[in-house]
């Protein structure tokens, strides 16, 4: 009976040997799983979606003291497109805007400039932003002055929604400005 009851002491000591390494297993395996996705920011996600798209259509509101100023549709592929506003409609061409006559057009946006409103501005301003409460924190340079600005972006599967807070900028354009959003819709994209 000793070699049985031997056996047995041994068999619980190897199980319990075996559970704890088991444990021990899962538990690192969950730690380096949380460690790898601490490092990671939205960042990644907004950079592989917004870097990896040339073809979309878009819808902008501009938000000037809270209320709809102007609103902005069309779509866009590779540096050409349309956009209509209640001005009217308007080419895009290798980034430059004309009217249906084919006559350049320097600023179709409310107060700021249209190089603002750029997909491959807002590209540039995410990549030397600070990412920090859910926020890209970026600066402009306007007249030799740093201009700090803020862009939340929300990726659903079928759009990607960016809102900019230009009012910083829009202050030095003009100053009865208390506030100046940007809602930026990218749909439809490839």
């Amino acid at each position: 009976m000793d070699k049985l009851e031997k056996k047995k002491k041994k068999a619980k000591i190897q199980l319990l040997i075996f559970f704890i390494f088991i444990v021990f297993a899962f538990t690192f395996a969950k730690m380096l799983d949380f460690m790898s996705n601490k490092n990671k920011t939205n960042d990644d996600d907004i950079s592989y979606n917004l870097y990896n798209i040339s073809k979309y259509n878009y819808n902008i509101a501009i938000l000037v003291n809270g209320s709809t100023i102007y609103t902005y549709k069309g779509e866009f592929n590779n540096n050409s497109g349309s956009i209509t506003n209640e001005d009217g409609s308007y080419v895009i061409i290798n980034n430059l805007y004309y009217d249906r006559d084919y006559n350049q057009v320097d600023n179709i946006f409310y107060l700021l400039d249209t190089m603002y409103f750029s997909l491959d501005n807002i590209r540039t301003y995410i990549n030397s932003a600070t990412y920090e409460d859910n926020k890209y924190k970026f600066s402009i340079n306007y007249n030799g002055n740093a201009v700090s600005n803020i862009l939340e972006q929300d990726i659903q599967e079928d759009k990607m929604v960016l809102k900019i807070d230009y009012t910083n900028l829009a202050k030095l354009y003009n100053s009865s400005i208390s506030s100046y959003i940007v809602n930026y819709t990218l749909s439809n994209f490839s």
